[in-house]
């Protein structure tokens, strides 16, 4: 792993996860089922502007409203809150969907939850980061 790519995994482990509730994700894990966090913010991990950010999510909120997949507003953030992005948690969908919908955004990685685990999964080759 390069140095850069371990700042990036470990930005990503200490990001704060909140739904619109304040929750953490994990509160709407139901039945066993996992959960998934999505973004449309930031392709490709570059800054965008807040407009064109504000579109790529709305673009991905009606793919989700149009698939039927139950989805939270979730905001992800830096403790120190320099950093925030809006996105989604997609509530009893699978890896497959959730990484397809986070490619076609443009996005590097997705958070995912089940009842035992807390991974990131890199979309171009699905490695999967514990943590």
């Amino acid at each position: 792993m390069s140095g850069r790519r371990d700042k990036q995994i470990s930005l990503w482990k200490q990001a704060i996860l909140e739904t619109t509730s304040g929750a953490h994700p994990r509160s709407l894990l139901e039945e066993g089922l996992g959960v998934h966090v999505i973004t449309a913010w930031n392709p490709g991990g570059i800054v965008s502007d807040l407009e064109r950010n504000r579109e790529a999510d709305d673009v991905l909120e009606r793919a989700l409203g149009d698939l039927g997949v139950r989805h939270i507003r979730t905001t992800g953030r830096s403790a120190e809150n320099t950093w925030r992005e809006e996105g989604w948690s997609l509530v009893g969908s699978n890896r497959e969907l959730a990484l397809a919908l986070a490619k076609r955004c443009g996005q590097v990685a997705i958070y995912e939850f089940s009842p035992s685990q807390s991974r990131i999964i890199i979309c171009d080759s699905g490695e999967v980061i514990d943590f």
